[in-house]
């Protein structure tokens, strides 16, 4: 029996090893292949190279990111120096669910069900803010449920942190201190309790500030206004599209998935009750505050963030379920399904593209020069793209003796 159970923890940890680096190694080279997108070049020109990082004029700042890339820019200018935050992030997030899967009986499951989403993985392996905010959410969320203290103050001051990697995230962090408001008033002193609310407010106005801002009149809108209520609810809250395939059958199986938390409600600990409340709270009210302001909707990636603390809920469920009933189609069943990520994520997934952003500019066509050593393409006539390859040109032609 001692020998079955050891040999069950050894091939555990060949599996998770095996995992760590395959996913590692993919993200690695995916954020070295990927050609680089309008945003990240906009930003980096825009914020990180100009260390503008307070420019709140526009959405396409997102803060937190502009200055890590501006940070590690003295590195060099490249597709893969400007990603390595969000890479770092991403091996974060790889680690952490390596943590939690080690703990699961299900731990094939569990760390398919976190990792497999095309979307996800796209934010991981480009400089943009929703990859450091995931890890973040995901960490507060590992945090707040596996401490051994009655922990809340640790995953708000992460919290507080990932809005700045994407404002939208201080609506999680709002809702995560609303349903933890009791916990924070019986188990802290009134002095302690009072400050971690007023920088819990301070943080919230100043995110709320700049969300107000970006979506001004005669500013670039920061989502979109096409969506109805039935749309919202038959996605699950925009969490349905981020896994691309919209054949009905597995919209309806993503549905069943997403709402898993709230229909086995009972079965889940106080904490994970929690996480279930602030976690679809958060999806609420994210398209519940447009009709109220008079909003745009958040652009479908604006809600990838949201994502791990639900696939984390659900990966808790399914322990929870196939412990309950030890019922071998109940297994069955869900390792089916998990070929339907896994053909999902394979078929969506590019090693050189992200999927919000198929075309740009060929870097061959931006650097074309006629007779006369001249750009055939006037700088002005170039988007971000194009003037990103031409800075990368002129820094380097000043160290080389001749243009030609």
């Amino acid at each position: 029996m001692i020998g079955l159970i050891e040999n069950n923890i050894q091939k555990r940890k060949i599996y998770l090893a095996i995992y760590f680096l395959v996913f590692t190694f993919f993200l690695l080279v995916k954020g070295y292949k990927t050609e680089i997108t309008v945003d990240e070049a906009f930003s980096f020109l825009n914020y990180s190279y100009t260390k503008d990082y307070l420019n709140i004029g526009i959405a396409n700042n997102h803060i937190l990111n502009s200055i890590l890339v501006g940070i590690i820019s003295p590195l060099g200018i490249s597709e893969l120096i400007l990603r390595i935050p969000n890479l770092i992030f991403g091996i974060i997030y790889l680690i952490l669910i390596l943590f939690f899967s080690s703990k699961k009986d299900n731990y094939i499951i569990c760390s398919l069900i976190l990792i497999l989403n095309p979307y996800l993985f796209d934010y991981f392996a480009i400089s943009r803010g929703y990859g450091i905010g995931s890890a973040l959410i995901f960490l507060s969320c590992y945090i707040y449920l596996f401490s051994k203290r009655n922990n809340v103050i640790a995953p708000l001051v992460v919290l507080s942190i990932a809005t700045f990697s994407y404002h939208v995230i201080v609506v999680f962090l709002f809702s995560f201190w609303l349903v933890n408001i009791i916990n924070l008033k019986n188990n802290y002193k009134i002095t302690h309790f009072i400050f971690i609310n007023s920088t819990v407010l301070s943080v919230s106005l100043i995110n709320l500030y700049l969300l107000l801002n970006v979506t001004a009149e005669g500013k670039p809108l920061y989502g979109v206004n096409n969506l109805s209520i039935f749309d919202i609810l038959t996605g699950s809250f925009g969490l349905n599209s981020l896994y691309i395939n919209n054949e009905l059958p597995f919209n309806i199986f993503l549905n069943l998935l997403f709402l898993s938390p709230l229909i086995f409600f009972r079965l889940l600990s106080n904490k994970e009750k929690n996480v279930v409340a602030f976690s679809y709270l958060t999806l609420f009210l994210i398209y519940l505050i447009p009709y109220i302001l008079n909003k745009p909707f958040p652009l479908l990636r604006a809600v990838v963030c949201f994502l791990p603390p639900i696939l984390l809920l659900v990966c808790q469920v399914i322990e929870k379920l196939i412990k309950k009933t030890e019922n071998i189609n109940i297994v069955g069943l869900i390792t089916v399904s998990m070929f339907f990520f896994l053909f999902s994520f394979i078929n969506s997934i590019k090693i050189n593209k992200t999927i919000d952003w198929q075309d740009g500019m060929k870097r061959s066509e931006i650097l074309q020069r006629d007779d006369d050593c001249g750009f055939v393409i006037p700088f002005n006539e170039l988007d971000s793209v194009g003037q990103y390859y031409r800075l990368i040109d002129e820094l380097n032609y000043e160290k080389k003796s001749s243009i030609c």
